[in-house]
């Protein structure tokens, strides 16, 4: 029982992410093969934004919303963002 509620603990955590930091419930692709391919976007670029470090305000690391606002402003910021993925 513990393991269950475990799991949809995570479960529940990761969706509340990227429906909050990526507005995944508002996406109206009804299209199976779309939709698939949009949410494995987004929990793509969701865990590039989170390994990215470099927006800081001080000693504290930003959200994701300004990760997000950063890297959609700036060519340059959007090009680190994604050579996170990179290995």
């Amino acid at each position: 029982m513990a393991s269950a509620r475990e799991h949809w603990q995570v479960e529940n955590g990761l969706h509340w992410r990227l429906d909050v930091q990526m507005g995944e419930d508002r996406c109206s692709v009804h299209d199976a093969n779309a939709a698939a391919n949009l949410a494995s976007r987004r929990a793509m670029a969701l865990a590039l934004l989170h390994k990215d470090d470099t927006c800081r305000c001080g000693k504290r690391v930003r959200g994701i919303a300004a990760k997000r606002a950063k890297a959609g402003r700036n060519v340059d910021d959007l090009e680190h963002v994604l050579s996170l993925g990179i290995t």
